[in-house]
């Protein structure tokens, strides 16, 4: 298990997948499920990934760990952008202040500064 997590960290996720997939299915446990997780999602099989991290969370449902990336393969990157407009911040949506001063300031230069 550890030869997977060592090639999970350095982005080798197919080798990560030939070890997870040698090992016995009694010998699958969440953290198999986790590997497999990251692994999947590595080589871009979303699907099965998302299926293992599921089993991970429903066989250890208290681990942060596991629920993250559940919850990252879930939404993707929106989950990111979701969490920003969460906080508050004016420039993660279309109703910013930003936005409106810029709108505003075209308004005056086509209005208010145009030559007759």
């Amino acid at each position: 298990m550890q030869a997977a997590a060592n090639y999970i960290a350095n982005r080798c996720f197919k080798e990560a997948l030939n070890v997870l997939n040698s090992m016995a299915a009694s010998e699958r446990n969440a953290r198999w499920y986790y590997y497999s997780g990251l692994a999947n999602a590595g080589v871009g099989n979303n699907i099965i990934a998302r299926d293992h991290a599921d089993r991970a969370v429903a066989m250890e449902p208290s681990n942060m760990e596991y629920r993250q990336l559940k919850q990252q393969l879930e939404f993707g990157g929106n989950w990111y952008q979701n969490m920003g407009e969460s906080y508050g911040r004016p420039y993660s949506g279309s109703s910013g202040y930003c936005l409106s001063f810029l709108l505003l300031n075209l308004l005056c230069n086509c209005c208010c500064f145009r030559p007759f």
